[in-house]
């Protein structure tokens, strides 16, 4: 080979090698699967949830959670500031009362970990028709309670935004 020829590629090589140190968060995200998500350890209030075949049962303390997986309610998405999506996993909650608690939470991998970044109570026995992702804002059409709502029947249909910002769903 002549000068120019390796010239040339070294300069390739080069250019390669920038465009990869620029980009290579994107080259290495790491993506989060359902699978993954679903097999997190999940928290509601003081209670840790572990959930099986999407369920959780601890009749001992009256508690029961299912995943919501209609609408939305397990998808994966771009959520955060770093590379690769993330899932959306959204469950109910049962505590012996007569309440079911709807709650959202972000999971994500770190160091090939799934790991629940964020979460939120979204309420109780509100209706979530879908959940959609773009530009890293979560939209959910729900119906909530209005002011004169009773807790058993929710009336106000409701678009909730939610961002992430350090770590936390606004």
């Amino acid at each position: 080979m002549d000068k120019k020829t390796i010239a040339s590629f070294v300069l390739f090589l080069a250019l390669g090698l920038s465009v990869w140190i620029i980009n290579r968060d994107k080259f290495l995200a790491q993506e989060i699967s359902i699978e993954q998500a679903k097999s997190v350890e999940f928290t509601f209030e003081d209670k840790s949830l572990k959930f099986n075949n999407g369920k959780y049962e601890d009749l001992a303390n009256l508690t029961t959670a299912t995943f919501f997986e209609e609408n939305g309610g397990l998808q994966l998405a771009e959520i955060d500031e770093k590379p690769g999506k993330d899932a959306i996993v959204v469950y109910s909650v049962s505590t012996g009362g007569s309440g079911v608690f709807i709650v959202i939470n972000v999971v994500s991998l770190a160091e090939d970990v799934p790991k629940v970044i964020a979460h939120k109570l979204l309420g109780d026995r509100i209706i979530i028709h879908n959940i959609l992702v773009e530009n890293k804002i979560i939209s959910i059409d729900a119906t909530v309670h209005g002011p004169d709502d009773a807790f058993c029947c929710p009336t106000l249909r409701k678009t909730i935004n939610l961002k992430l910002e350090n770590g936390i769903l606004y």
